[in-house]
Order: C-alpha cells, then structure tokens, then sequence
C-alpha cells in the first residue's frame, strides 16, 4: 500500500473521528438566545404579527397556524424556510429543531474535507486543516445552534470548493454555476456571506479580466442574480412597508449598544488574531496581548509570503486565503464603525471567514514543516503556538454550553404528555412560543392574563400552576 493512499485513508478516518465529536455531544440541548426567534419565525410568528395577539383575551392554535403562511416565512430568510419544511417532517420538539443544524454541521465537515484536498490533495495537511474546523470554537458551537450560522458557513465552503475549482483546476461554466448558485444560498441565510462573495469577485476578475464575461459565462453569471433578485425584491417591498417599526426597533436596541472608536479598533484586532488561530486574548483580554496578537498574525502572513515567494502559484493561493480570513474582520470593523454598534463585533458574524483561515494557517504550517532551511526549533515552536492553544481552550471550555434556565420547552413537552388543550400565558409571545414547540395539528386554546407570572393548565376538574422561568429568552429581536 502506497503512502498516498494510507493517507487517504486516515483523512477519511479523521473526518469521521469529527462527525463521531459533534453527534457525540448533540444529546444535552438547551434553549439559548435568539433560537427561540428562529424556532418562531419558521412557524410564521414575527415581531409584527405577534403583538396582535395581545390584545385579546384568548386565541387558538388555528389562530396562530392562521399566521404560518408562504409570506410570512418568506420574509424571514431562507434558513427559516428550510427549518419550516424540515420540521414539519417531524414532531415539532426542540430536538426535531436541533437536529437540521447537526446534519448541516456533518455537511459543512464533508464539504471542507472536499475543500482542503483541493490545496493538500491526499496528505495529513488535510486531516489538520479538518482537525483545525472541527475543534474551532465558534463553529463547533454553531452545531448545536437553532440559527442560520452553521447553514450559511455550510453554503459558504460549498461555494469555496467550486471557486478554487473555476481558478486552480478547470474554469468551466459549470464550476462557475455552482460557485453562484451556492453563493446566493449562503447570501438568503445571512447577508454578511457578502463579504466573502466580494473577495470571489475580485479574485475571478483579477484572474481572468475581460475574458471572465466571455459568452459561456453569460448564463452562470446571470443565473444567481436572478436568483437573488426574486428571493430579495418581495423582502424589499416588506422592509419599506413596516421601515418604520424596524427603524424604532434597532434606534432602542442599537442606544444599549454603542462602542467608541478606540474600542473599535481594539476589537478589531481582537478579532483578526482570533480568526487567525492566536487566541491568546481570549485568555487575558488586554490591550497589549491583542495587538501583540494582531502583529503575530500580520508577521505570519508576512513570513509565508517571503516563504512562498519562489512558487508563483502557492503563493497567489496564500494571498487570497488571507484575504478571505481578513476580510470579515475589515468589513465588520468598517460597518461597526459607520453604525457605532457593538453587536457588529458578535463572533457568529466572523463564521464565514473561519474556514478560509484554517486553510491559511495549514498552508503555512506546510510551507513551514516541508522548508529544509528551518531549524527543528522552528519546526516544533510555530505549530504549538497555533495549535495547542485553540486545542486547550476547546477542551477546557467549549464543549461545555452556558446554561440559561427556563422552562419553555419543559412546559410543551408536558402539554403534549398529559394531553391538556387549555393554558393561560403572560403574554402572546409565550403561547406563540409554546405553540411552535407542540405538534402542527395539535389543539390549544391560550388565555391572556398579563398580570400573572404563571402558566396556568387547565384540566378537565382542577387547574396546575407553573411558574414562568425566564421569559425574557423568547423574545423577538
């Protein structure tokens, strides 16, 4: 058996080992923040059809299924619409939810080993840049999130293995369809993959200029545009029509998050160190660990430009994975400093870079390990600072998820157990919330009573108090 293939075997072996760790710790899921929103919003429930409710002193299920409509859902993103079929496969739980997210997860790990063998072909350099995905804290995380992050970073690599496949192997229209079409799947998740297209952009016209809107590329060029065109013109028409109670939204959202301009910078190179596997701020947060952080991560650029220099192409190929690692950092920086927002700073708005920048930081391990001018010093000091302390704080830290108390899904599971069909909530947003937890034909009646602090179940002779833990985790943003 030659080397290549006992290589490829132990990829292959490595990325189940990755598979086998994410469906190892999807058994202990809590509710978090934000996913209560998406879990609502692929029901139909919006901030704006919510509210309606309140108002009155009991509605039903099929009043709320009322609301479960293709316009409703359209305008919340194409996550929420894939969430909305998915789930109607299975009885809705919170698990049913989680489960979309964790096949997702296992795509995104078999599309970036398809990826990484574009650049390492069928050496270990493969199973390390998988080893470096896998084991990153924040897309480990968004495994286990009932959020459109996992699903866009997911459409992200896929577009990435057509886009490396168009410059490095064959440009063939069909390469550039798929590049994007994947695209502007990635962009009706989340708007921020915009960033990563832009760099595709440059690239493909930097490449090949002119030539690049040569008439076979007429029809894949065209085709994700329309795409876009038709998913986004009718969320237009909807923004502009409730523009007003979205601009009185985010005007009180964005007062408890505003940032200066030195805390900006700070954050911003706070970010490209961590995007960049120099985590080190992440365990004493200052100033002078981020931007000795930040230069660490510049120089490594540097280093691996110098490195690459006699190899025309390796090095064109490092350039633009450190451009697709840094552009998220650039972007976001840039956006929070125009809407002085804090929350631009959110780590799940990085995602979409974190895959371009383990492939960078495995190029240049490489190029490292594979230079016979560099000492064993060098050879054995650069990986531990890249490596070892993202794989520590993984282990220590990350696989454990904070847990926020509440009793939501606890409640649903225990309707739908003992069979009870009436309940008196605080507010519509809890029976909205309850509701989407329940089977989709399930009868039940809520009751408002705005005064209370309970749930109130009502069986057929007595009635059962539950207090409400933590309501504050459904809220619509």
């Amino acid at each position: 058996m030659d080397t290549s293939s006992v290589f490829k075997r132990t990829n292959i072996a490595v990325l189940i080992a990755c598979i086998a760790l994410v469906l190892a710790f999807s058994t202990h899921k809590h509710l978090y923040y934000d996913e209560a929103h998406y879990i609502m919003a692929s029901k139909g429930i919006t901030q704006l059809n919510v509210n309606q409710f309140d108002s009155l002193q009991s509605f039903t299920s099929a009043d709320l299924a009322k609301q479960n409509t293709l316009s409703n859902l359209y305008t919340q993103g194409l996550y929420n619409i894939v969430l909305h079929y998915y789930t109607g496969i299975f009885v809705r739980s919170l698990n049913a939810h989680l489960s979309l997210s964790i096949i997702i997860g296992i795509l995104l790990l078999i599309a970036f080993y398809k990826v990484s063998r574009e650049f390492f072909g069928d050496s270990l350099y493969t199973s390390l840049s998988l080893l470096l995905l896998c084991t990153n804290m924040v897309i480990f995380k968004m495994n286990f999130d009932i959020t459109p992050y996992i699903f866009s970073v997911f459409c992200v690599v896929t577009s990435a293995l057509y886009f490396f496949r168009y410059l490095y192997r064959e440009a063939s229209p069909a390469n550039l369809l798929l590049l994007g079409l994947w695209s502007a799947f990635g962009i009706m998740a989340h708007l921020f993959v915009s960033y990563i297209v832009i760099i595709y952009i440059i690239a493909l016209l930097g490449k090949e200029k002119g030539n690049f809107f040569r008439k076979g590329n007429i029809l894949p060029l065209l085709a994700p545009i329309a795409l876009l065109c038709l998913f986004f013109a009718p969320q237009a028409i909807f923004l502009i029509k409730y523009s007003s109670d979205f601009r009185t939204h985010a005007l009180n959202t964005h007062s408890q998050v505003t940032l200066s301009t030195p805390e900006a910078c700070q954050l911003f190179l706070k970010s490209v160190a961590i995007n960049f596997s120099l985590i080190f701020p992440i365990f004493k947060d200052t100033l002078a660990v981020q931007a000795v952080s930040f230069v660490l991560a510049i120089l490594i650029f540097l280093a691996g430009a110098k490195m690459f220099a006699p190899h025309k192409e390796d090095q064109r190929k490092f350039s633009l994975l450190f451009a697709l690692g840094i552009i998220s950092c650039l972007f976001l920086a840039a956006l929070a400093a125009y809407t002085n927002n804090r929350l631009l700073f959110s780590y799940r708005y990085f995602a979409f870079s974190i895959p371009f920048c383990c492939l960078f930081i495995t190029m240049f391990l490489r190029g490292i390990l594979t230079d016979q001018k560099l000492g064993m010093l060098y050879k054995l000091a650069l990986p531990a600072i890249l490596i070892l302390p993202g794989l520590y704080e993984f282990t220590a830290n990350r696989l454990h998820k904070t847990i926020i108390p509440n009793n939501y899904v606890q409640t649903a599971e225990y309707i739908r157990q003992n069979n009870i069909h009436r309940i008196s909530t605080p507010d519509a947003i809890d029976a909205a919330f309850i509701n989407s937890l329940l089977p989709a034909n399930y009868p039940m009646t809520y009751l408002m009573d705005h005064h209370s602090t309970d749930f109130i179940l009502y069986r057929a002779s007595t009635t059962e108090r539950i207090p409400v833990i933590n309501n504050s985790i459904i809220e619509l943003y």
